[in-house]
């Protein structure tokens, strides 16, 4: 329940997943996933289907958890600015591997913001 809380969504502990929402249910797997506290979470575009505050709130949350926990996080997003301001890794693909290292210096790489619409990145929170 406490995990709920975190995610503002107490309300939606006692309903049936098929009645949840798109941002409802992403809130809940997440809980699931947290639940006993892994070294290693591995999340595929985790924020889908979520309002921004609340999906501010959970990149937070896991930078947090990252930060405090040494929980490391491989996490599929499409979205650059989010892997920017949320990883300190980053491994850019578009049908092959285009770039792997640290997140400031992707981003400064030239072929990916040249193409950064076409590519996926998989971020990654490691605590070392």
């Amino acid at each position: 329940m406490q995990l709920l809380e975190q995610f503002n969504a107490v309300d939606i502990a006692f309903k049936q997943l098929a009645n949840l929402s798109g941002g409802e249910l992403q809130k809940v797997f997440l809980a699931r996933a947290l639940v006993n506290n892994p070294n290693l979470l591995i999340l595929d575009e985790p924020t889908t289907g979520l309002d921004h505050k609340s999906e501010i709130h959970i990149l937070n949350y896991l930078k947090k958890l990252n930060e405090n926990y040494l929980t490391s996080i491989f996490m599929v997003t499409h979205n650059f600015e989010t892997a920017e301001h949320y990883s300190n890794k980053l491994l850019v693909l578009n049908k092959a591997v285009m770039f792997c290292g640290d997140t400031e210096e992707g981003m400064k790489n030239d072929f990916i913001n040249k193409y950064i619409c076409h590519c996926e990145a998989a971020t990654l929170y490691n605590h070392s």
